[in-house]
């Protein structure tokens, strides 16, 4: 007996099911390398190598907190792009093509330097992207031992740009680096720089006085992204994830004891990460729920929230 494979029109559901996402997936990858080679041959209107900051200039920074140290630094006009947007998580983000495009019409790259997604995609960026500057910003910040979560070095915390004292190190470093690419503006770089850490300054002082009267110094988060916070104000951050990860029961009762031993009465959330362990925590405990943004444009306002809170 001869068995005859199935025609076309008579083929499995699974297999024709199968062949559809294979070429789904076909299509959409013909799609990201059609961008992607419109960006290896594309020619921007905006001269790279113009030693003016002028309405032409472009400058991308990875994540919205960057923005406004590079709009404070550089003169009204220059046109500033986020790479990740708000509620986007920097170990699961990648850019898709068309961000990728739009990278690659920048003057200027300018990142954290600790975030996964950094760390991945802006090096593979360097190779392709010509006439593009790059920089990393925390490369001029000592890191924070003692942590070790999301796939990170336990001998780093990511969440440097959470701290006053850390963002008047990174401005100075982008001042630097924006008045070799243009030269012509050095002058007024260094002049809103020092303007722009001056206030920042002022807002530390304020913070100090403000913490000076708090009455815990301890205080819960869901995700451990005060360090640097913490470290500055003499603070103890007492973290509900490990590694990323919810805690375990027994993690959890001993979470518990510790907020009452330490006089815990604030427990900071985050709006894109899941919050319901440190609510049912806080219920139980009595704690005042903050809602708490990592990625806010206006740091300063921010970390004062969080020391008004305490």
């Amino acid at each position: 007996m001869t068995t005859l494979s199935p025609t076309p029109d008579h083929r499995p559901d699974s297999l024709t099911a199968t062949l559809r996402k294979a070429l789904h997936g076909l299509r959409l990858g013909f799609a990201a390398l059609s961008l992607l080679a419109m960006a290896a041959c594309h020619h921007p209107k905006a001269d790279r190598h113009n030693t003016t900051a002028d309405s032409t200039a472009v400058v991308t920074v990875t994540i919205a907190p960057l923005r406004t140290m590079v709009e404070r630094l550089m003169p009204e006009g220059c046109k500033v792009m986020v790479l990740m947007p708000q509620g986007g998580s920097a170990e699961t983000f990648q850019p898709s093509p068309r961000q990728l495009v739009t990278l690659q019409e920048s003057q200027m790259v300018v990142g954290v330097g600790t975030l996964t997604f950094e760390q991945t995609t802006l090096d593979r960026m360097k190779q392709t992207a010509h006439g593009v500057t790059f920089i990393t910003l925390g490369d001029s910040i000592t890191p924070l031992s003692g942590h070790h979560h999301h796939g990170h070095d336990e001998s780093l915390d990511p969440h440097v740009w959470l701290s006053l004292p850390n963002l008047c190190t990174m401005a100075r470093r982008l001042a630097a680096a924006l008045s070799l690419r243009y030269p012509a503006e050095a002058k007024d770089i260094d002049r809103r720089c020092d303007t722009y850490v001056a206030e920042l300054q002022k807002t530390d002082t304020l913070l100090r006085q403000q913490l000076a009267a708090t009455g815990s110094r301890s205080f819960l988060i869901q995700h451990p992204s005060l360090g640097y916070f913490a470290r500055d104000y003499g603070l103890h951050q007492i973290a509900i994830e490990t590694d990323g990860k919810e805690p375990s029961a027994a993690r959890m009762k001993e979470l518990e004891q510790h907020c009452r031993h330490e006089k815990v009465g604030t427990v900071f959330v985050q709006d894109e990460s899941s919050n319901r362990t440190a609510t049912n925590m806080a219920r139980r405990l009595g704690l005042h729920v903050v809602t708490l943004q990592p990625l806010a444009d206006d740091v300063p306002q921010e970390l004062m929230r969080a020391a008004k809170a305490l």
